[in-house]
């Protein structure tokens, strides 16, 4: 699916019925990366409208000389937001520099949005140390060196066949699609430093991300007083699919927050 905002042409993918849930994926993939592991989690009843965006430079959402930032980017999703859904109520969730992106749109539409989630987010306007790269699984049989798994062996920390095997399904495409010019766009998106997000949120981290870490997403606790924060061992940058299991406990867990916050 495909909708048009000031000339730029941003693909979607819509899943499912009821209050919308906007998801945003990462640096160089695409909404694959999102929707593989987030589609596991619901069932035919669940009633929420997952809309996956692909972000301009990534997927097939093109860039255009019309976008010169990431102010651009959060302009054109703003707008698309507001053709898709109108008013409607909806989620959030952000992985990576998706994250990045949702605290910048949140900070714009603050009353619409019911609940927040962040898998390995990037938050770059916090200064903080990064874990140390490490291999905490290297599963025999599989020559790992080989030049095929280089972009997989530079990110992931359990190096499996399962893991692998999502990778190649949900990350890789992306990846081969990716506009590298999209990284020639002016760097910096706006967020309200002082807002405080008092609704259901949920924050997902690795705790041997050594791209995004963990450490600036606690420097944000007090600015989300109804967040669970989880650090998983054994899991980088690629949480979602490194430890499939505790991603799916924890969307589901906040996704019962929301609806019984709703209820209050």
């Amino acid at each position: 699916m495909y909708i048009e905002v000031e000339g730029t042409k941003l693909h979607y993918e819509s899943m499912g019925e009821g209050m919308p849930m906007l998801i945003f994926h990462g640096h160089s993939v695409d909404y694959r990366l999102m929707a593989g592991p987030i589609e596991q989690c619901f069932g035919r009843e669940d009633a929420y409208q997952r809309i996956y965006f692909d972000i301009p430079g990534m997927g097939e959402s093109q860039l255009n000389d019309s976008i010169g930032s990431w102010e651009d980017l959060k302009r054109l999703f703003l707008q698309a937001i507001r053709e898709l859904i109108g008013d409607q109520k909806c989620l959030m969730m952000g992985e990576s520099f998706g994250a990045y992106l949702v605290r910048s749109l949140v900070s714009a539409i603050p009353e619409q949005v019911e609940g927040i989630g962040f898998v390995c987010p990037w938050i770059p306007d916090i200064e903080q140390k990064l874990p140390e790269r490490v291999i905490t699984v290297k599963e025999p049989g599989t020559q790992w060196e080989d030049h095929q798994y280089d972009y997989f062996t530079g990110i992931a920390v359990q190096w499996k066949q399962e893991v692998w095997k999502r990778y190649q399904e949900e990350i890789e495409p992306g990846i081969l699609l990716f506009d590298r010019h999209f990284d020639d766009l002016k760097n910096e998106l706006t967020v309200d430093e002082e807002a405080v997000f008092d609704k259901p949120a949920v924050f997902m981290m690795g705790r041997q991300d050594h791209c995004a870490g963990y450490e600036a997403a606690f420097k944000l606790m007090e600015k989300y007083p109804r967040a669970t924060y989880a650090i998983v061992d054994s899991c980088g940058h690629n949480m979602q699919i490194e430890s499939d299991g505790v991603f799916e406990a924890l969307m589901k867990n906040w996704l019962k927050r929301v609806e019984e916050f709703h209820e209050l």
